[in-house]
């Protein structure tokens, strides 16, 4: 990585040509070609903000007709509001929209990324970065609307997740052994002002920042670890993307941009973040501590249940003088992770195929994000619940009770038309479960009248029946 002063000029971040080098930049680029949408009306982060933009999604507009959406006037379920804009949907609202964050055509999209990965350019270190103008440390962390809460983090899946999430992250750790850097995307919920809980897919074989963390582990270290929310486009990509754990992703970002990425020394630990990031949450991750996090509704159209993942201490929060908070929406295909998934992934499948197992017959890769396949998932899930439901009348217990984590997380594939005044996850899903609570507290539910209405409560809800027919099955 090369050193430049403090006083480096402007014009070396930005080229003549090609894609935006900040957040703020990506989201005037697509307001110029009528891609976002400001909202400057209140709305209330925990409750409307994300089932608002999700409809889009869900309410069968075409793929194109997507927006991506800036609102202006944030507050909170308290009344509190936050001084700053949240965009949603600015990444991936559409493959139109990515290309707009990538600097060339949907077409040339995939070209770049092959180009990037094999031809990476080292990141640029420089001083007085954007991303530090304003440095929020030790008490300031700490109190009643201090540290992480005066960030306005919106709740993904209201009614369903633990806590509001940090979803469109950077989260920079670096190999203990090696030196080198990754960047991955990784949920991070709210836990306290100055502590975030961290999903960084502790399994065997995990993502780049668990790989890491055990290697931190062993040695009985806390782990650095610096989160990113909203930077350059490009560089945002690449922390869905699977790419080597011995590839630095800002190097690839900077081949996707054809000139090195701004990098600065983190304030408070030992690593080098985006220099025009948005917001940079820094902390220290508990090499031992694993607490509780979830739940969290996720892309595969279910709500990930509670597991233990790591603790992260806050030490520092850096943010630029006026930002703009990125989210994106995680949801059931069709979503903005699933374009993210599907034109990144759709590159990196084919150099696979073509260049590791040498089947040159490959000519492309397409990711399908089909709604009928998606159709047949609910139908043999709401199946699987009929079988459920009378196996329990039959017992007297409550349909609930015996798998009462996979019933109560279960998310809907479908929206209820009728109901589009609500977020498509919630209305069904609480209609299903309620009324069959108060069914089967009945002190008779052993009697054939109770079998019967668990039948036609099942009945009901494979029908999609709303909340009226079913407390008058």
């Amino acid at each position: 990585m090369l050193d430049v002063g403090a006083d480096a000029r402007r014009s070396a971040r930005t080229p003549a040509a090609g894609p935006p080098l900040d957040f703020q930049s990506h989201l005037a680029a697509l307001e110029a070609q009528g891609l976002l949408v400001r909202v400057d009306r209140p709305i209330n982060k925990d409750t409307e903000l994300h089932p608002l933009v999700r409809w889009q999604f869900q309410g069968g507009l075409k793929e194109d007709q997507r927006r991506a959406f800036l609102f202006t006037n944030v507050n909170d379920s308290s009344g509190r509001r936050y001084a700053i804009p949240v965009a949603v949907g600015a990444l991936a609202a559409s493959p139109r929209i990515y290309a707009v964050g990538m600097g060339r055509a949907v077409e040339e999209i995939e070209a770049a990324w092959v180009r990037a990965i094999a031809h990476p350019i080292a990141p640029l270190l420089v001083g007085a970065p954007p991303c530090q103008a304003v440095v929020i440390k030790g008490e300031e962390l700490r109190g009643a609307g201090k540290g992480l809460a005066r960030l306005p983090v919106p709740i993904s899946t209201p009614g369903f997740d633990a806590a509001p999430y940090l979803t469109a992250t950077l989260c920079v750790t670096r190999d203990p052994d090696t030196g080198i850097q990754n960047m991955g995307t990784y949920r991070a919920a709210l836990k306290a002002t100055d502590r975030l809980g961290v999903r960084m897919s502790s399994r065997i074989g995990g993502a780049g920042g668990y790989l890491h963390w055990k290697k931190h582990n062993r040695r009985g270290e806390a782990m650095p670890c610096a989160i990113v929310v909203g930077c350059a486009p490009v560089a945002m990509f690449t922390g869905g993307m699977k790419l080597a754990v011995d590839l630095d992703e800002m190097a690839v970002a900077g081949a996707l941009a054809g000139a090195p990425m701004r990098m600065a020394k983190a304030v408070s630990v030992d690593l080098n973040v985006p220099a025009d990031a948005e917001i940079v949450i820094e902390g220290l991750i508990d090499p031992d501590l694993l607490e509780p996090e979830g739940p969290f509704g996720e892309s595969h159209g279910h709500v990930a249940l509670e597991d233990f993942n790591m603790s992260m201490r806050v030490t520092a929060i850096t943010h630029r003088q006026s930002p703009v908070f990125a989210s994106i929406i995680s949801q059931v295909t069709p979503s903005e992770s699933s374009v993210l998934k599907k034109v990144a992934m759709e590159p990196l499948f084919l150099t696979h195929l073509r260049q590791q197992l040498a089947i040159k017959g490959v000519r492309r890769v397409v990711m399908h994000a089909q709604r009928d396949l998606a159709r047949l998932a609910r139908r043999r899930d709401a199946a699987r619940r009929l079988r459920e439901n009378l196996h329990c009348a039959e017992r007297g217990h409550r349909p609930d009770q015996r798998r009462r984590g996979v019933l109560v997380a279960r998310l809907p594939l479908e929206p209820d038309r009728r109901r589009a005044h609500c977020s498509p996850p919630l209305r069904r899903t609480r209609a299903e479960i309620r009324p069959a609570r108060r069914r089967f507290r009945a002190p008779h539910r052993r009697d054939a009248e109770a079998f019967g209405a668990a039948a036609r409560l099942a009945r009901a809800r494979i029908h999609g029946a709303g909340a009226r027919d079913l407390a008058g099955a």
